[in-house]
């Protein structure tokens, strides 16, 4: 799929290109396509995401309408500690959180309304595709791992880095389907300039399959797995 390619270094898309042409020499059929709804994922979750997690919040750490056991000592243990030590909370928790806030006063939650309605859209894109297709594939994340931020990197700085990575496995969040990330091959880390690192890392392919189509999934993964193992 086009779209999950953007944004993906050379090296990635370089080894998810050679597990591509794998395929198809063993037989299989793998086609370019384009699904312009997966790139709505920084838009939805701007206002999905922040409303989760302020219920969270205001539910003490417990999912509402949870059909489940409740830990009531976890719940109240997380109230204390919100109401102590926030200021202890990570960048991204403090500034999604407050997200949530102002999203939910600003027009009472209307825009968190129309992110839901999306929803059934994104889901539907999929589908249609998957109606001809048994998977998509795409990287599962655009680069290899990064070093760990320093110390003294801006809030700004810091929540770009957190959420730089989540443009292919967060749509699933969204749309529900099923998807896994195997292993295809080691690159060498590249940074913003180009530059590449010493020490080979871990590229990632992700499979999405259909609603309730875990089986085939499954059963995808293997055949690429054992191609990719040269067995």
């Amino acid at each position: 799929m086009t779209e999950g390619f953007l944004n993906a270094t050379p090296g990635v898309k370089s080894t998810i290109d050679g597990v591509v042409d794998q395929i198809r020499a063993a037989g299989g059929v793998v086609e370019e396509i384009s699904i312009t709804e997966h790139q709505t994922f920084g838009l939805l979750s701007l206002a999905i995401m922040p409303a989760f997690y302020n219920t969270l919040f205001r539910n003490h750490g417990q999912a509402s309408g949870y059909n489940e056991f409740y830990n009531k000592s976890a719940a109240v243990h997380l109230k204390k500690a919100l109401e102590t030590h926030a200021h202890d909370l990570q960048p991204v928790v403090k500034a999604v959180a407050l997200l949530g806030e102002y999203v939910n006063k600003k027009d009472h939650g209307g825009l968190i309304a129309m992110a839901m309605n999306q929803r059934p859209l994104l889901r539907a894109a999929y589908d249609r595709a998957l109606e001809k297709y048994d998977g998509l594939i795409m990287p599962t994340i655009p680069s290899v791992a990064r070093k760990v931020p320093p110390a003294n990197l801006s809030v700004l700085s810091f929540l770009g880095e957190a959420f730089s990575n989540t443009q292919n496995t967060g749509m699933q969040n969204l749309s529900g389907h099923p998807a896994i990330s195997l292993p295809v091959g080691k690159v060498l880390p590249e940074d913003k300039e180009g530059q590449a690192g010493t020490i080979p890392l871990p590229a990632g392919l992700m499979i999405i399959g259909s609603h309730f189509g875990e089986s085939n999934l499954l059963d995808l993964a293997y055949g690429v797995e054992k191609l990719v193992q040269g067995s």
